[in-house]
């Protein structure tokens, strides 16, 4: 498992690097830790998973909150991070942040000068191909498409991680539930580079975004307000 946590490490510190670059120097700070499922709470958290949604596997939700104290000490700090009303992490004043997680790791990005970011982080899998109509919306397709034109469920699955990283960061702006055709991502740059890419994302509730996603080692992508 340590050699997932540091291949997940090295993708996801490159990954915010060229974020920041895109962003004029933002401050990110990064954290990715194993799944445990025999991890202990720590003790401030423990009130707040007792609330814990049965979708959200504990063992996910506490290495998520791992990761995020283990960023927020770097920092100095040692607020309690509270859980919202939709869910969503309530962050320290005067920072922002994001955590995700999957059957094997959980992320964390934190935003040190408080500007809105989300994170996500899937398995490089492909999207089952009955669920990315859900997904991909008509006008998206070409975002999708592998070198025989025909749809890259990996590239779909990569589309789908920006999406929620998107409505992570949009969420403690605007309070609401974003579908997956709520969000229409488009091109931003120059395609795919390395396993790469770059897209423009606009929500219904009119937020444009700007997302970075890789697919190597897993798909990962941090999302900002653009």
């Amino acid at each position: 498992m340590s050699a997932v946590v540091d291949d997940t490490s090295t993708a996801l510190v490159a990954l915010a690097a060229e974020c920041e670059n895109d962003e004029a120097g933002a401050a990110l700070h990064v954290m990715v830790v194993a799944v445990d499922d025999g991890a202990a709470a720590h003790a401030d958290d423990r009130a707040l998973l007792d609330d814990v949604d049965r979708k959200s596997p504990r063992a996910g939700t506490i290495a998520g909150r791992r990761a995020a104290r283990a960023i927020l000490a770097q920092l100095g700090r040692n607020d309690v991070v509270r859980r919202g009303p939709i869910g969503e992490p309530l962050w320290p004043q005067g920072i922002s942040g994001s955590i995700a997680h999957d059957d094997d790791v959980a992320v964390c990005v934190i935003d040190a000068r408080g500007r809105p970011i989300g994170i996500d982080v899937e398995p490089a899998l492909p999207l089952p191909a009955e669920v990315v109509a859900d997904v991909v919306r008509d006008d998206e397709r070409a975002m999708v498409r592998g070198a025989d034109g025909q749809v890259d469920l990996l590239r779909a699955r990569a589309l789908f991680c920006a999406k929620e990283a998107a409505y992570k960061a949009c969420a403690p702006l605007d309070g609401v539930f974003l579908s997956f055709h709520d969000v229409r991502v488009t091109a931003d740059g120059d395609g795919w580079r390395d396993d790469v890419v770059v897209w423009r994302l606009v929500t219904s509730t009119g937020r444009t975004l700007r997302a970075r996603v890789c697919v190597a080692p897993r798909v990962m992508a941090i999302c900002t307000i653009a």
